[in-house]
């Protein structure tokens, strides 16, 4: 409220500055229309006047042909001659000046407009940018106020900073039995989980591959109406999924040693379920 009762109270002077500029120029206008207008009635009888005593002269040159009160009436009209000359120049300039005032008002008027909008401009930026550098700093006060109130934010802090201290990856390198860093990223790896996919995929095949035989084999059983047994996998099935099975044990023991406790409560815990 203070920044903007300032701001109008300079704009009024201002104003006030311009309104009496203007004023002073119209005033000026018309004193110099004035001294003109009392000026310029001489002027027009300057030259009748000059014509009347050149014939009041010829006639006392005729009559009386005194040739000292000639030479004075001549001086006289010589006199009378500058005298309306110098008043219509003095007309003339006192026009020119003031129309040349006025021009010079008018072309400095959108000076003066521009320097007020620039100047209140830039008033505002200040106490815009002064605003808020007060409001930044009382924020900055009040929280720091905030932060040193009390025992008790002090030792929230200090928790919340040794909980920090004491992360869950923190405790779990110190637990774990394994120390060497690479194999937790080994465990946590695409191409590991590339490779067991992979590896279940074919699983997938042999078990579809040993069903198809075994039911082959039930059905000609069952044709041939004979006492015997079917006929069992061959050796090749049978040891493949061995090797399937001893692989999927030897990963799933190598996870939970590597990752322990992170194995069920980890980010992958659910790909170590499946």
């Amino acid at each position: 409220q203070k920044t903007a009762m300032f701001v109008k109270h300079q704009r009024s002077h201002l104003e006030e500055h311009m309104e009496a500029i203007e004023r002073l120029m119209l005033r000026q206008k018309s004193h110099f229309a004035q001294t003109a207008v009392n000026l310029l009635p001489r002027q027009p009888e300057s030259p009748s006047l000059v014509s009347c005593l050149k014939g009041e002269l010829v006639q006392r040159d005729s009559s009386r042909r005194d040739e000292s009160d000639y030479s004075h009436q001549t001086s006289f009209i010589t006199a009378s001659a500058r005298l309306s000359t110098a008043t219509s120049e003095c007309a003339e300039s006192s026009a020119s000046v003031g129309s040349q005032n006025i021009k010079k008002l008018r072309s400095i008027r959108p000076t003066i407009t521009q320097f007020y909008h620039r100047t209140m401009t830039s008033i505002h930026r200040d106490a815009t940018e002064d605003r808020a550098r007060r409001m930044h700093m009382a924020y900055q006060g009040a929280a720091q106020n905030m932060g040193e109130k009390g025992t008790f934010c002090r030792i929230q802090s200090r928790f919340h900073e040794g909980i920090r201290r004491t992360s869950h990856d923190h405790l779990s390198k110190k637990a774990r039995l394994l120390r060497c860093a690479f194999l937790p990223q080994i465990a946590e790896s695409v191409y590991l989980k590339s490779t067991i996919a992979t590896l279940i995929f074919m699983n997938a095949v042999l078990i579809g591959i040993m069903s198809d035989l075994t039911m082959k084999s039930s059905v000609k059983y069952v044709d041939r109406h004979s006492t015997s047994s079917p006929t069992s996998l061959p050796t090749w099935a049978i040891v493949l999924d061995y090797i399937f099975n001893a692989a999927f044990i030897a990963e799933l023991a190598f996870r939970m040693l590597v990752l322990e406790g992170s194995f069920c409560g980890g980010r992958a815990w659910r790909w170590n379920l499946f």
